[in-house]
């Protein structure tokens, strides 16, 4: 069997800040997570912050989504989907607010399920195989808690959208790369949180390789559902779906 380098292999990792605002330490976890993912070469890294986008929550109008399956509210929801179903890995940072994610990520996750769910299910069409990596970094208060329930929350989303968790390289990164911070405390205070996300991005990087290294591969073979995008199509030389 053929061998490839790794390095070789083309990857497009898509960086999400989900802070409403400037959060010095959730830019700086994510700095060190793409600092890690460039280590591996031939990296096409895409940021996409939430901060200054508008993300409305759901409406719960089911029929429009039947009918149209896109959104009835105007806002950045397809900018980021588009932005999602292009990248061959995904990497969320934010904070945690309260024992929750800020409120615009949360709408966004609410309402990419549903687009998935109701693109597919009036047909009776199989969910989209988006078998892309996803990786989670947290960071808050310590005095606050509920990093892990978090963490556990947007890991059942991957699942439910068919992306894939990928954990850290310790037991206690298991869950995604979690930063409690005390008051005053810096990025600085707690170096072995700056290494965890560093080895995420390693990680994510790998898993997409080599993902992607068997998918092509495998192009001939596979059924529609694995290629989400117009650029998938074309990356793997198969016709292009209108």
């Amino acid at each position: 069997m053929q061998t490839v380098d790794i390095r070789s292999v083309p990857a497009r990792i898509l960086f999400i800040n989900g802070s409403p605002d400037k959060q010095d330490r959730t830019e700086g976890l994510l700095q060190r997570a793409i600092e890690g993912a460039r280590s591996l070469g031939n990296v096409d890294v895409q940021v996409y912050d939430f901060l200054g986008k508008e993300m409305y929550p759901c409406k719960g109008c089911v029929e429009y989504c039947l009918k149209n399956t896109r959104c009835v509210s105007k806002d950045s929801l397809h900018e980021l989907i588009d932005e999602w179903l292009k990248a061959d890995g995904v990497i969320w940072g934010m904070p945690v607010y309260s024992f929750g994610t800020p409120v615009q990520v949360r709408s966004f996750i609410d309402r990419f399920g549903e687009q998935i769910f109701q693109s597919r299910w009036q047909e009776r069409l199989p969910w989209w195989r988006f078998a892309k990596p996803v990786g989670t970094i947290l960071e808050g208060s310590d005095q606050h808690g509920g990093l892990e329930f978090e963490a556990l929350g947007l890991i059942s989303h991957y699942i439910l959208i068919n992306a894939f968790h990928v954990p850290g390289d310790s037991l206690r990164s298991s869950s995604g790369v979690i930063g409690r911070y005390a008051d005053g405390e810096t990025l600085a205070d707690q170096p072995q949180v700056l290494q965890e996300a560093y080895r995420l991005g390693v990680r994510v990087v790998e898993t997409a390789k080599l993902l992607l290294t068997g998918k092509y591969a495998l192009a001939s073979s596979l059924p529609d559902v694995y290629w989400c995008s117009k650029e998938d199509y074309k990356r793997a030389a198969r016709p292009v779906a209108d």
